[in-house]
C-alpha cells in the first residue's frame, strides 16, 4: 500500500489538494509513532506558511476557485500540525487547572448566551410590530479570538503565525445555538433548545487522570477535540466572546398576502 492510498483513506479525494511535495509529511503525521515530532512539526509549519502565502495572493486577486482549494489544503495541514503538537503535549497540574478554568468560563458564557437569546425572543413576542410579527430568527454563537504572544517553547512552533492562520482560515465558532420562532408556539415548550450547555463527556474520557476530572461543556468539547487548535494553542487563546442576534422576518405570498 503506497502513501497516496493511505492518504486517500485518511482524507478521501481531498488528499489531491495537498501539493505532492508535502504529502509525505502529512502521511508521517498520521502515523502512531513519529520518529522526530519537532522536526516534522517545523516541516508542517513551513508547508502551512507556503500554501497560506499562495492562498492570500489568490484571495486578494479574486481567484475564488484556487483560493478555496488552498484554504482546504491549509486546513488539512493544520489538522496534521494539531495531531503532532498534541503528541508533544505533556499535561501538568497547571495546564489541567487552566483547561478546567477555560471550561468553566465557556460553560458560564454558554448559559448567559442561552438566557440572552431567550430574552431577545421574549422581547420580540412582547414588542414586535404587528406587520412583522409572523416569524423571527434568533441565533447565538461563541467564538475564540486572539492569542497571547509568547516566546518559543520546546516544540519550536511559530505560535503567533499559526494562530493567525487558524483564525483566518477556519471556523472560529465553538458553539452555535438558535431557533426560528413565531407567536403561536408555546413559549415554555419552545425554550427547550436542542443542545446541552453542560455537554456530557469527561475530560479524562474514561481514563485515569492524576489531577482530577471535569465534565466538558459543549463549547470546550468542540474547542479541545474538533477545532484546529492544539492543546498548546488553546492555552494561548486570549478571549472568548458570545454574539446574540435576532432577525425580524416578514413573510408574504407572491400576491403580497401576509403569512
Amino acid at each position: 500500500m503506497n502513501n497516496n492510498t493511505e492518504l486517500y483513506e485518511y482524507l478521501g479525494i481531498d488528499y489531491l489538494l495537498i501539493p505532492e511535495k508535502y504529502r509525505e509529511i502529512v502521511y508521517e503525521s498520521h502515523q502512531m509513532k513519529i520518529v522526530n515530532c519537532k522536526e516534522l512539526l517545523l516541516k508542517l509549519e513551513a508547508a502551512i506558511k507556503d500554501v497560506y502565502d499562495r492562498y492570500s495572493k489568490a484571495d486578494e486577486t479574486g481567484i475564488t476557485r484556487t483560493s478555496k482549494k488552498d484554504k482546504r489544503c491549509i486546513q488539512i495541514l493544520l489538522e496534521s500540525r494539531r495531531y503532532v503538537m498534541n503528541k508533544m503535549f505533556t499535561e501538568s497540574e497547571s495546564s489541567f487547572h487552566q483547561f478546567r478554568t477555560i471550561n468553566s468560563t465557556l460553560l458560564d458564557l454558554s448559559k448567559k448566551l442561552d438566557k440572552k437569546i431567550l430574552s431577545l425572543y421574549q422581547s420580540w413576542l412582547d414588542n414586535e410590530e404587528e406587520d412583522w410579527k409572523n416569524d423571527c430568527q434568533v441565533e447565538g454563537v461563541i467564538i475564540a479570538e486572539g492569542w497571547k504572544e509568547m516566546e518559543y517553547d520546546e516544540t519550536g512552533s511559530d505560535y503567533n503565525t499559526m494562530l493567525s492562520i487558524i483564525e483566518e482560515t477556519t471556523d472560529k465558532n465553538l458553539l452555535e445555538i438558535g431557533f426560528s420562532g413565531d407567536p403561536n408556539k408555546k413559549t415554555d415548550a419552545f425554550y427547550q433548545l436542542s443542545w446541552n450547555a453542560k455537554g456530557g463527556r469527561l475530560f479524562s474520557l474514561g481514563g485515569s487522570h492524576p489531577y482530577g476530572d471535569f465534565t466538558m461543556c459543549a463549547a470546550f468539547d468542540h474547542l479541545f477535540f474538533d477545532s484546529l487548535y492544539s492543546h498548546q494553542d488553546i492555552l494561548r487563546i486570549e478571549m472568548f466572546w458570545a454574539d446574540a442576534t435576532i432577525t425580524h422576518q416578514r413573510i408574504v405570498t407572491p400576491q403580497g398576502e401576509y403569512l
